[in-house]
């Protein structure tokens, strides 16, 4: 493999997914990348969620990106750019993805979208010159379809987050919270299913008054009396710029990351964990490949409570989320160790086009 000791890295992005996973792996660390500072080389990164055909935007590009694409129309684009905007500036093209859409469960709200344009995801990644995806599993599900794949694993930017601090509220009534999309219930009339069991969703239901449950963005359907009654609060969801502000608004005590055992969710990253653990609270996870390293995993949700009623003890919330800190703090964000997390950012992607750097 050739090692490159200096020069300009450019990267260029056409972004499918701008308001969730994009925006994590794609528009922040494009952020921060135009700032990085490393001897010899430079920098430059682009991104839009709007496709241009001016070869001139993609001009001196080391990469170009589709981060997430789908549709037909993004399948035409793609093909632009593999058979004459990439030959005309010699750059590569990669697929970025941060989601399994092979094997996406029917009660998902994503899976008819993802079923209806399967074959163009599956053409695009087997075109490509690579992949860049989040998780090991999603390396070896997609290794079927490209054998160039690069793990870059998601991060949380730091300057956004701030440092983190356990919330040490001591109250009888600790403050439950659960963030998460729609897309972990079910929104379908006449298919059960959702990453938080009927077990789970009656113990909420008849623990009010021990704990105050704050639920933000989707939540099960079976709850909506709860909410309508008070006795459970719903928060509306924010863009991921908002995001961070929002929970830490909350003061939440503990937090919780139920999943349901499939292949898709196996394939998910520990994302969930970062931000409980930048936020200071401990959570309880259900055991599962994201969550392996974590101090509370649960393999039924009559174990996931029994970690849950053990966080009502204030000094055993912060060794959970000591322990718990020790264990993602180098994963955690963007910028610590001068920036070593993203400097693998642009390592992966170099290794991507079958070269390597120096600087890490």
């Amino acid at each position: 493999m050739e090692i490159i000791k200096n020069g300009l890295f450019r990267i260029t992005g056409y972004v499918a997914d701008a308001a969730g996973c994009g925006t994590i792996r794609v528009v922040i660390p494009f952020m921060l990348l135009n700032q990085l500072q490393v001897k010899n080389f430079k920098f430059q990164a682009y991104y839009n969620d709007l496709f241009t055909k001016d070869v001139a935007y993609y001009k001196h590009s080391t990469i170009i990106q589709f981060q997430r694409s789908a549709t037909q129309k993004h399948l035409e684009y793609f093909e632009l750019v593999r058979k004459k905007i990439k030959v005309l500036t010699r750059s590569a093209l990669v697929y970025e993805i941060d989601d399994d859409l092979i094997n996406i469960p029917k009660w998902n709200f994503a899976n008819d979208y993802y079923c209806q344009y399967r074959t163009f995801v599956i053409e695009m990644m087997s075109k490509a010159d690579g992949l860049a995806v989040s998780t090991h599993p999603l390396k070896d599900l997609y290794s079927k379809l490209n054998n160039n794949i690069h793990v870059i694993p998601n991060h949380l930017p730091k300057f956004i987050w701030g440092n983190p601090e356990f919330n040490s509220n001591d109250t009888k009534r600790p403050r439950v919270l659960y963030p998460g999309s729609s897309n972990h219930f079910s929104c379908k009339s006449g298919i059960k299913g959702g990453d938080m069991g009927p077990v789970l969703i009656d113990y909420i239901r008849k623990t009010t008054n021990d704990y105050d449950w704050h639920f933000a963005g989707g939540m099960p359907r079976e709850l909506d009396d709860m909410v309508k009654s008070g006795k459970i609060v719903r928060h509306p969801w924010y863009n991921v710029y908002e995001y961070p502000r929002v929970l830490q608004s909350l003061k939440a005590d503990i937090g919780i990351a139920p999943l349901e055992i499939n292949e898709f969710n196996k394939s998910k990253s520990y994302l969930k964990a970062l931000e409980y653990t930048a936020l200071g609270v401990p959570a309880v996870y259900t055991k599962i490949k994201p969550y392996e390293n974590l101090s509370l995993q649960a393999e039924t949700e009559e174990e996931f409570i029994s970690h849950l009623e053990s966080l009502k003890d204030i000094d055993n919330r912060h060794k959970v989320w000591l322990d718990d800190y020790r264990t993602l703090a180098d994963d955690m964000f963007w910028e610590d160790n001068d920036y070593k997390n993203l400097k693998k950012y642009v390592k992966a992607y170099i290794n991507l086009i079958k070269k390597d750097v120096e600087f890490i």
